[in-house]
């Protein structure tokens, strides 16, 4: 262990180590975590947008998110307003820890969730998108999973994130890596492009294909999912089940139900009754169907092919099976992800800002083409000959983009070791940075004393002679000593008020005869 954290240690020639806050500007930098935002502070017509945790991608802004609100509100919450630069670290997966820079223009117009940290850098701090890259890299990473808690989702605290130390460059070789880093990946980004594209256009493929298909069969009677199938939810998690006898069975989650297939790389156990496991366990043939979430997952399913034995399913999965043979599961399936299918559950389901669902009573009552068993079947074996195409292809597409994903991370590695780029010797050492930054950040908290002082000095006198400071600190202009005596509490003793004027004449001057103003900055 020893060994590893040595090596973990070791930096190149003028490197130093930092925290994120070493690395801040004391003046005008800032690290915190975003605000919290309840859904009754937002309005969908309001002026300051939400950047939410779907927004963060790893090193580039994804831009997805559409909720709102008044800026009167997020002013009165005291909300941190985004600025352009500003690195956003998204503390909640997938994958936890990943940063992207803020790059909008326009001044408080933007806030964001609390499961979102701000970091801003300052003016006179290290490059911005270096900080940026370097938590996006393998050694970043893999201290954010070692340090992230919590059991059903997993989080990075904005107090463990600031314990992690990064390695700081040179400030001129900092600029080099980065200018380097933005090169290889303008040319990665390109083939990226290419690759959504063509996934883009598989997609519309897909579609054209089930609506070719199911084009033959519109004239055909359509029954409700109801009549052609036994349709079920699944278990409930969380059930008290103390003192019960209890057996643990594999079961299918939202997750793992993609559209036209399985994704079985993480199976969970439940605990249920021993009856549950008859009511509950999958056949071969059952017509899967996600509840919803994202809108994506509404109505979405594929077959089960009893892929694991024993299997049941979770309460937010539904199970439809064919009452008899003349419905074939496979034929219901691909009709369900038709375009037609799929307006049915978005206009049925319940809609909520970018979530959507169905219940169990709106899924029976999808209304699907039937005809012949054998027309269904040929529908069926042109689908999977076409899909089987699509599938290789969407293989292939998603295996390269695996792979150049793989490389950005080389090249993050390669920076953060400091063998992306040539260092050279007359280059000003990284401790020189950090040594100003923190004496800047000393000099600014002795100000800010020197300044809280002053301010209390003036409240205080303010407080004392209310009758004279008060008037003067709320008048724009000069106001003549007529005007302070009438105004003031001592209106009806004019010895009395010179009297009090004597003491605060420190505090005041006379711009011209008759008129005076105060002499101390206004608080």
């Amino acid at each position: 262990m020893k060994k590893q954290q040595d090596k973990y240690n070791l930096l190149p020639t003028g490197w130093a180590w930092a925290t994120i806050n070493e690395m801040i500007d004391g003046r005008t930098g800032l690290f915190k975590d975003g605000d919290w935002i309840e859904t009754k502070d937002q309005n969908p017509e309001g002026d300051v947008r939400l950047i939410q945790l779907a927004d963060i991608g790893e090193a580039f802004f994804k831009n997805r998110s559409d909720r709102f609100m008044n800026k009167d509100v997020a002013v009165d919450l005291n909300c941190t307003f985004l600025k352009q630069g500003d690195i956003l670290v998204a503390r909640m997966p997938e994958p936890n820890g990943r940063a992207c820079i803020f790059p909008f223009e326009e001044e408080e117009r933007y806030v964001t969730v609390v499961d979102v940290a701000v970091i801003r850098v300052g003016k006179n701090s290290i490059n911005n998108k270096l900080l940026m890259y370097f938590i996006n890299s393998p050694e970043t990473r893999k201290k954010i999973e070692e340090l992230q808690t919590g059991t059903t989702r997993k989080r990075i605290s904005r107090g463990n994130l600031s314990t992690i130390r990064i390695p700081i460059p040179p400030l001129n070789e900092q600029n080099r890596i980065v200018a380097k880093i933005e090169e290889l990946f303008s040319e990665l980004d390109s083939g990226i492009y290419k690759l959504n594209h063509i996934q883009s256009q598989l997609k519309v493929y897909q579609e054209a294909l089930l609506m070719y298909e199911f084009k033959k069969v519109e004239s055909a009677p359509f029954i409700k999912l109801r009549d052609l199938c036994s349709i079920r939810g699944g278990a409930t998690k969380g059930r008290d089940l103390t003192g019960k006898v209890t057996i643990d069975l594999p079961y299918l989650r939202v997750a793992n139900v993609q559209e036209g297939y399985l994704n079985l790389k993480e199976i969970k156990t439940i605990s249920v009754l021993p009856a549950d496991k008859a009511k509950y366990e999958l056949r071969y043939g059952d017509i899967l169907y996600t509840e919803g979430g994202d809108r994506d997952k509404l109505g979405r399913g594929t077959v089960w092919k009893e892929e694991i034995q024993n299997c049941i399913h979770q309460n937010h999965v539904f199970r439809a099976r064919p009452k008899s043979t003349d419905y074939n599961s496979y034929y219901i399936s691909y009709y369900s992800r038709t375009k037609d299918a799929k307006a049915y559950f978005y206009k049925h389901g319940k809609q909520t800002t970018n979530l959507a669902s169905i219940n169990i009573s709106v899924l029976s009552d999808l209304p699907v083409p039937i005809v012949s068993i054998d027309e269904q079947l040929k529908i069926v074996e042109h689908l999977d000959l076409h899909f089987s195409i699509y599938g290789n292809a969407k293989k292939t597409v998603e295996k390269i983009l695996a792979e150049i994903y793989k490389f950005k991370q080389l090249i993050l590695h390669e920076a953060f070791n400091g063998k992306l780029v040539e260092q050279f010797v007359e280059d000003d050492i990284a401790t020189d940075l950090l040594n100003k930054i923190e004496k800047d950040k000393l000099e600014n908290r002795i100000e800010k004393k020197q300044s809280h002082k002053h301010q209390s000095t003036g409240k205080k006198m303010s407080k004392q002679f209310s009758g004279i400071i008060k008037i003067l600190e709320e008048s724009k202009t000069p106001v003549s000593a007529k005007e302070v005596w009438e105004k003031s509490d001592f209106n009806n003793n004019i010895e009395k008020f010179y009297a009090e004027l004597k003491k605060v004449q420190h505090l005041i001057t006379e711009t011209k005869k008759g008129f005076i103003s105060l002499n101390y900055k206004k608080v």
